[in-house]
């Protein structure tokens, strides 16, 4: 630079020479010391800006941008597509602390277009536009929307309007450095049923701390059990169920027979974070024993409460007078069924309670089971099927042929089945198996079985028909709930 200022004016104001010979190395030095009429040129000035070394680090290249845009001239900055092809070439530095807005013209910075492209395409911040634009509802929903970072720029009264605030909570990203933030949210925001509904929906983590700050009204109680007790419909039920100890940590709750009521029927293992008060009271224990729960277990569970058999035997009346917390309980965890007693879960009403949330009541309960076959002699060879017929739909053929009383293969075939009149139609996708003494190996496998039955399905037999033809019956063993 010291060496260029030896240059006449007049050559320092020859655009040839200029680009030809001083534009690359060193530019950002050279630039303060041209004509002011080529400072003022706006291809010059992208050139210069363009010819910056992409491989310096990136606080070189800011401070060298910086240079050259503090020494253009200041008619560039009203020129809008100048300003756009400016914003374009340094895109990729601006989340790095470059923010070339700054330079545009005021009269730019309040163009509602021009701005609200560099806002939702460039990446440009809300403190950047005009005070204008700062103050307009509609402006800053739209900012907040295409970064919810915005929202920590905008004027209060914006902060404070319940549906800027919604824009905040619905917003998909935010920048690194301004995470979201529950706190942002004001008091009065915060006791609104509806913003507590969407944290609730959109944010569980907020929703959760927002618990410890919010002010308690009539709504929050209702919001916290539908939290807890509203799977795969209107909020993140599974991220509930796992946090579920975080509703214990809030004195409002952990005392709340209702709350604690709807924990212990979301997540069994709530029962034993409950106040010793909480685990005596008939309500709760019924509601932990709709998930499964023996005098022995209670006694365990609660080894200081008191008056064992009676709380239980109340419990067991509310059981009684309330089956709907079975369902409820089968309904938030299908798996739950599994610990009730055999005589509950044959309730047909409970396992469509455990199934049809997730669809799978497709299949008749009555043909539910085990189906076996099996033929041969003791001497010289014998051939046993198993047909597995799960209540989600699932299939399994075990084949197991054996051969002067050595085993010639064994194979597991899985798939789907369905039912249509009176035959059943498997469709067969995996196998896992050997022939001899090899290993068992995964298969793919395209294999479709069909099997007809009579009769009463409560008690019929099934015949295998289709791909192999076969005399004998399939008959089914008694029930094994195992399966």
């Amino acid at each position: 630079a010291e060496t260029f200022q030896l240059v006449s004016e007049r050559l320092r104001d020859d655009e040839a020479f200029i680009t030809q010979n001083c534009i690359g190395n060193y530019t950002q030095s050279i630039f303060p010391v041209v004509s002011e009429r080529l400072r003022s040129k706006k291809d010059i000035v992208l050139a210069v800006f363009s010819a910056v070394d992409p491989r310096g680090h990136k606080w070189e290249k800011i401070e060298a941008w910086s240079k050259i845009l503090d020494s253009a001239g200041e008619n560039v900055f009203h020129d809008k597509d100048f300003c756009m092809e400016l914003w374009i070439a340094s895109k990729k530095e601006i989340a790095n602390g470059f923010p070339p807005y700054k330079w545009f013209s005021a009269t730019i910075r309040d163009d509602e277009d021009f701005s609200l492209k560099c806002v939702e395409e460039m990446g440009a911040e809300l403190k950047d536009v005009s005070d204008r634009l700062k103050n307009c509802k509609e402006f800053v929903r739209k900012a907040v929307k295409s970064c919810g970072s915005n929202f920590k720029q905008a004027p209060e009264n914006l902060r404070t309007d319940k549906d800027v605030c919604e824009d905040y909570i619905n917003a998909e990203k935010w920048r690194r450095e301004e995470p979201f933030d529950v706190q942002d949210i004001s008091e009065d925001l915060l006791a609104d049923e509806g913003i507590l509904r969407n944290l609730m929906k959109k944010n569980p983590e907020a929703f959760i701390r927002a618990l410890a700050i919010t002010k308690p009204g009539p709504h929050l109680k209702q919001l916290v059990i539908t939290a807890v007790q509203d799977p795969r419909k209107r909020t993140p039920y599974e991220f509930y169920k796992d946090h579920w100890k975080a509703f214990f940590q809030s004195e409002l709750w952990q005392s709340d027979p209702d709350v604690v009521e709807a924990l212990v029927l979301a997540e069994a293992d709530a029962f034993k974070h409950a106040s010793l008060q909480m685990q005596q009271d008939p309500a709760i224990v019924a509601a932990r024993m709709a998930h499964g729960l023996t005098l022995e277990a209670f006694k365990n569970l609660c080894p200081n409460a008191c008056n064992h058999d009676g709380v239980f035997e109340q419990a067991q009346e509310v059981l009684s007078a309330k089956p709907e917390l079975v369902f409820s309980a089968v309904k938030l965890n299908p798996e739950s069924i599994n610990n009730l007693p055999p005589e509950v879960q044959q309730n047909e009403a409970v396992w469509r309670a455990a199934y049809e949330q997730l669809d799978l009541i497709k299949w008749p309960q009555s043909l539910w089971g085990r189906y076996r076959f099996y033929e041969g002699g003791d001497d010289w060879a014998s051939e046993t099927l198993e047909l597995s017929l799960f209540p989600n739909g699932i299939v399994e053929n075990y084949a197991r042929s054996v051969c002067d009383r050595d085993t010639d293969s064994t194979y597991n075939y899985f798939g789907t089945w369905s039912v249509e009149g009176n035959v059943i139609t498997a469709v067969y996708t995996k196998s896992l198996g050997k022939c001899n003494y090899n290993s068992d190996r995964w298969s793919n496998i395209d294999r479709k079985v069909a099997y007809n039955f009579e009769g009463d399905v409560s008690s019929q037999q099934v015949a295998k028909i289709g791909e192999m033809e076969f005399t004998q019956k399939w008959m089914r063993k008694p029930r094994d709930t195992s399966a």
